[in-house]
């Protein structure tokens, strides 16, 4: 059965951005409810996108393309990443990282009303995210673009490696993949992310209600919403932000 908290509270978990679904009937186990970590996670110096919006971070499973309609390797040149004043958004860039160590990449070429979960979905089984920030276009531009800062360098290399190899495509049409010259810090080992696991009461454990709560505490995107159990009084739903950083993070 799913649990609850002191005085009959839901119980949220951070999840390491499980890979794929498990099945409905599947429950948290004591190691999950116990996924949070006390080294505190260093937050990069993003600007807000707007007053309530901080910047914005995933994990699972990609169709790779043959390798005849793979695109050739992604322009790396950190230089070539900067941000056009033809999309809405803002990055601040962090001058103290060594180039070797930046974990963030700027892509554009996006269909113009692309959702978290249509870019998102596409990078599954790659890393965990820490900051996701999507640039929606203005000024006569077409396209929209996106800011994601991996957790680490290793999961920013293995989504170049996807991305090099056609498995990163919208429509069949490959976007443009640089290194960002906002620069984002490989972040701590940590159970933290931006996937939460929540169980308890079904009258507060539910969609609506959780994101009214949400939306109390911070400006957020969601990816998806997955409602694992409902058994009697209680259920267990996981919640994918878009971002740790900004969002789950603040929940």
């Amino acid at each position: 059965m799913a649990s609850t908290g002191p005085n009959n509270t839901p119980v949220l978990a951070h999840d390491p951005e499980v890979l794929g679904n498990p099945s409905s009937d599947q429950q948290p186990n004591d190691q999950e409810r116990n996924r949070h970590d006390d080294h505190p996670t260093t937050r990069d110096d993003e600007q807000n996108r707007d007053a309530n919006h901080s910047e914005h971070r995933d994990n699972e499973s990609v169709e790779t393309l043959a390798p005849d309609l793979a695109p050739s390797q992604p322009n790396l040149t950190p230089t070539v990443a900067a941000s056009s004043s033809a999309y809405r958004g803002t990055n601040n860039s962090s001058t103290t990282i060594p180039h070797h160590a930046n974990t963030a990449v700027w892509i554009t070429g996006l269909p113009e009303q692309c959702t978290p979960h249509d870019i998102l979905s596409k990078i599954r089984n790659v890393g965990k995210i820490h900051n996701f920030s999507i640039s929606r276009p203005q000024g006569g531009m077409r396209t929209s673009a996106v800011k994601i800062a991996f957790w680490t360098q290793q999961d920013t290399d293995r989504f170049l490696d996807l991305f090099a190899k056609g498995g990163f495509r919208f429509d069949g049409v490959a976007p443009n993949v640089v290194m960002n010259r906002h620069q984002s810090a490989p972040q701590p080992v940590s159970f933290h992310s931006r996937v939460l696991h929540i169980w308890g009461p079904s009258a507060v454990v539910n969609t609506e209600t959780l994101k009214r709560i949400f939306e109390a505490k911070c400006f957020f995107e969601t990816d998806e919403v997955i409602t694992h159990s409902v058994t009697g009084d209680n259920a267990w739903i996981e919640w994918r932000f878009a971002s740790y950083l900004g969002q789950a993070s603040n929940v």
